[in-house]
């Protein structure tokens, strides 16, 4: 099995409850790669899919059971525009048990909308805002940050 420890800075628009990721970073280790091209554009490919799980992406259904996101035009995903940089190294521990010491590596995006919603946390630490869900949209961070708010007094 591969494994991979990401990070990731992210600034959050207490107005609005917007998320904007400002850089991100992961180390992978899947032992010898075969072709470290190939290796970038799984994690990279990977790491936006889940990017979007996490910000934008949502089956929203209406109270009969229809769906609500349809199209690209409520269905959002995200944009060249929105992915943040992303930084990538590898390590290499060979496996010993394949042939030229290669690992799974599937896309390596798992950890994401976790984490996403851990720097979230930490960005609105002030707030002691604690993220319940791996899908963190503008307005349910909004309504967290106006909640607190009111606590506070």
């Amino acid at each position: 099995y591969a494994n991979a420890a990401h990070c990731a800075i992210v600034e959050v628009n207490v107005d609005t409850g917007e998320v904007e990721v400002l850089d991100y970073g992961v180390v992978h280790d899947a032992g010898t790669l075969v072709n470290p091209a190939m290796a970038d554009g799984q994690l990279l490919g990977g790491i936006v899919h889940s990017l979007g799980a996490a910000l934008y992406e949502i089956f929203a259904y209406s109270e009969t059971g229809q769906p609500l996101s349809g199209s690209y035009l409520n269905y959002l995903v995200p944009r060249s525009t929105e992915i943040p940089p992303i930084k990538i190294g590898h390590m290499c521990s060979p496996s010993p048990f394949t042939a030229l010491g290669a690992k799974g590596m599937a896309e390596g995006g798992g950890p994401v909308p976790a984490l996403i919603a851990s720097a979230v946390e930490d960005a609105l630490k002030p707030l002691v805002i604690r993220i319940t869900t791996s899908h963190i949209a503008p307005e349910g961070i909004l309504s967290l940050i106006q909640e607190a708010r009111a606590a506070e007094g």
